[in-house]
């Protein structure tokens, strides 16, 4: 992962590994042009997940449920809150799970997790999962991603005045 210099504990090094396959699996699969940006995306996504609640999934779970969202994100938002609510399967969306996900993708803003954590629990949601990074993206006057940037990454000249900090959350409930 970026930036990492410090001695990691067992279970950090056991995630890296799987972020490190996972990272594989997208440079395997996906065109030269994407793979960079949907590998920073996924490093960054689960960069502050505790070890526990990524050791002893599937790579092929993470690495779907990543790039699901990767591509959700992509789209254009226009500074508009994107919202997807949904069952995977794997013919339709590539990846599998037991629970029904939540997504949305929003600029950042103060007390998101907490808004909405509290509007699923007001729904009777059982919240299994939660995981809500920050990533810089850039995107064109169309809204479209141009690129995703580590914190301390410049941004290129080509992509102009376009980046700003997005808010990802992801929720597994039941």
């Amino acid at each position: 992962m970026n930036g990492m210099n410090k001695t990691l504990s067992k279970s950090e090094q056991q995630k890296a590994e799987l972020i490190n396959k996972v990272a594989k699996l997208i440079n395997d699969r996906l065109p030269k042009k994407d793979a960079a940006d949907a590998v920073k995306f996924v490093q960054q996504f689960f960069s502050k997940v505790p070890p526990h609640d990524l050791i002893g999934r599937q790579e092929e779970e993470i690495y779907g449920s990543a790039l699901a969202f990767w591509r959700f994100a992509a789209k254009p938002n226009n500074d508009v809150t994107l919202v997807r609510v949904y069952n995977p399967n794997l013919e339709e969306h590539g990846w599998q799970s037991d629970h029904t996900v939540v997504e949305i993708c929003t600029p950042d803003r103060p007390f998101l997790v907490d808004s909405v954590t509290s509007a699923l629990t007001e729904s009777d949601m059982t919240i299994y999962l939660t995981i809500h990074p920050v990533i810089t993206l850039c995107r064109d006057d169309k809204g479209y991603l141009v690129g995703t940037l580590f914190e301390d990454e410049k941004i290129p000249k080509s992509w102009g005045d376009t980046c700003q900090y997005e808010s990802y959350m992801l929720f597994f409930v039941n």
